[in-house]
Order: structure tokens, then C-alpha cells, then sequence
């Protein structure tokens, strides 16, 4: 089956070089606190590309889905921040199970962004 465009096996080294660059551009823009709609466009470009090249249940994926959300609920898009959070904490207790770290911290985070 085909995700996202993924299919299961080594990513090409044009893939890898294009994941590298792009998760680059998300965490120069994360270091820009005061420009959250940039770090939100640059993350949701990483989650695409991690999707395609990883995979969707990849945890490097799943974390870049997680950053999406936190910098779309400080770019203003709480309600968007929450559904981002609900879809992925469904994905972390599948694929990570309800006991894990990440998954507890999504599940937090639904519930601050509810709040806002």
C-alpha cells in the first residue's frame, strides 16, 4: 500500500539529502519564536516530506507532526493545533502505545490547546 507517496524500503540519498535540508529549515524557523506561521509552513513541509521519505508511523514523523501542532496553536490556530494533536495522538497510541512519553505529552497538549 502506498501512503502519502511512501513505500517501504531504503529512502534514495536524494530523499535523505532533501529530509536533512528541510528538517534544517524547520528548526531555523522553531529558532524564530517571535515568527510562528513560518515555523508552521517550514514543519508542515517537514511533515510531508517525512511521511513520504519515512513513513507515516516513523517516530521522527510523528514528532515533526507534533511540532506542526504546537507552532499552529502559537501561530494563533488553536482549534487547528487541537485537531493536529487528536489525529496524532491517535497515530502514537497505535504505533507507540498509550504508555509512552510522546504520547503523554500529546495528550497534555490537547488539552492546553483546548483551554486557549
Amino acid at each position: 500500500m502506498v501512503l502519502f507517496g511512501y513505500t517501504p524500503g531504503e529512502p534514495s540519498r536524494s530523499d535523505l539529502i532533501l529530509l536533512q535540508s528541510t528538517q534544517r529549515a524547520a528548526a531555523d524557523a522553531e529558532r524564530n519564536y517571535f515568527e510562528p506561521v513560518e515555523a508552521v509552513e517550514a514543519y508542515r513541509r517537514l511533515v510531508v516530506a517525512s511521511q513520504r521519505i519515512l513513513g507515516p508511523d516513523d517516530p521522527d514523523t510523528l514528532r515533526a507532526r507534533h511540532r506542526l501542532g504546537h507552532w499552529t496553536g502559537h501561530a494563533g490556530d488553536t482549534r487547528g493545533a487541537v485537531r493536529i494533536h487528536q489525529r496524532l495522538l491517535d497515530d502514537q497510541r497505535r504505533v507507540l502505545g498509550d504508555q509512552n512519553n510522546d504520547t503523554a505529552t500529546t495528550y497534555s497538549d490537547i488539552l492546553y490547546w483546548s483551554q486557549k
